[in-house]
């Protein structure tokens, strides 16, 4: 959005930073079977649709699960801890990535809701680069201002669609 806005006077280039940590290309497991959420866990997360893809996943016996690790807002939505009870979801405290056991992780899963007026001229939040930076690639809702390209990974079609993507 800031480089549109720059647009009628300058020719403004766009300098992503990168993560602190090193490269760490993930090692291959042949079945990942986890959605990675890292961050803050509140009102932001498209809760609709996290137990839409949690149900059809269960339906189609899929072994895939989402976790979510971070703190969890005091004041969360109900609808939240109705998610966590769903088998295929799982819920931990705050950890440094690093502590993180990724060898199993898929992709890096940030579910925002679309209409939140900061997660919506979101290019890339300041988490992607860490989770990139360990060779996760990134499932996205939301944010419909979010970098284009290929490690980046949108969601939301159909969920027959969403599921052959993440499933493939």
């Amino acid at each position: 959005p800031l480089l549109e806005q720059l647009s009628e006077f300058c020719n403004a280039q766009l300098f992503l930073p990168w993560s602190n940590a090193e490269y760490s290309k993930a090692n291959y497991v042949p079945e990942r079977t986890n959605l990675l959420f890292w961050g803050h866990i509140n009102s932001r997360l498209n809760y609709e649709y996290i137990g839409k893809l949690a149900d059809a996943l269960n339906d189609i016996k899929s072994q895939l699960s989402i976790q979510f690790v971070g703190p969890v807002e005091k004041n969360i939505n109900r609808n939240f801890y109705d998610l966590v009870e769903k088998p295929n979801i799982k819920l931990s405290g705050p950890q440094d990535l690093a502590n993180l056991e990724l060898e199993e992780t898929l992709a890096a899963f940030i579910p925002y809701v679309e209409g939140n007026k900061a997660d919506d001229v979101t290019t890339l939040p300041n988490k992607a680069f860490p989770m990139l930076a360990n060779g996760l690639p990134l499932l996205i809702t939301g944010m419909p201002k979010f970098l284009k390209a290929p490690f980046v990974l949108r969601l939301e079609k159909t969920m027959e669609e969403d599921l052959k993507l993440i499933t493939s």
